[in-house]
């Protein structure tokens, strides 16, 4: 089964630091919104894209279940340090994957900033085709 996060309880803007008994307490919390949801939520990746600040996303669609914004209003709920804002819409379901720090190191020549950006098209058009209607039900 993959995993993907639906609701995040700190971010980059307000880290919340935690010990393993909160974290164990927050992992208990999403568990028992999971178990109580009516029916699972099965999605399919639609597609992968890549931002323009480095971000691999991986952007799903939801084929059936709990609406991702009820979920989200549960966990708010049940989460008592989450942020108050969530950084993206509610109704937005996305995988981060990767996120790229720098550009890519050649190995015996430079490229050049078209080449690097046509080198990162060609991975994400090359993941497309491999991974793209991948379905998944939690």
């Amino acid at each position: 089964m993959y995993h993907f996060s639906m609701f995040h309880a700190s971010h980059h803007i307000v880290p919340v630091p935690a010990t393993k008994e909160e974290i164990e307490a927050e992992a208990s919390s999403v568990e028992t919104v999971a178990t109580r949801l009516c029916c699972p939520l099965n999605i399919v990746l639609d597609r992968v894209v890549l931002t323009s600040t480095g971000v691999l996303l991986g952007c799903w669609q939801v084929i059936s279940g709990t609406d991702p914004i009820t979920i989200r209003a549960r966990l708010q709920n049940v989460l008592p340090h989450a942020p108050e804002k969530q950084l993206y819409d509610a109704a937005i379901l996305h995988t981060t994957f990767a996120r790229l720090l720098g550009p890519p190191r050649a190995s015996s020549t430079e490229l050049k900033t078209s080449d690097e950006l046509q080198f990162f098209h060609e991975l994400v058009n090359r993941l497309n085709s491999q991974i793209r209607g991948f379905k998944e039900a939690t």
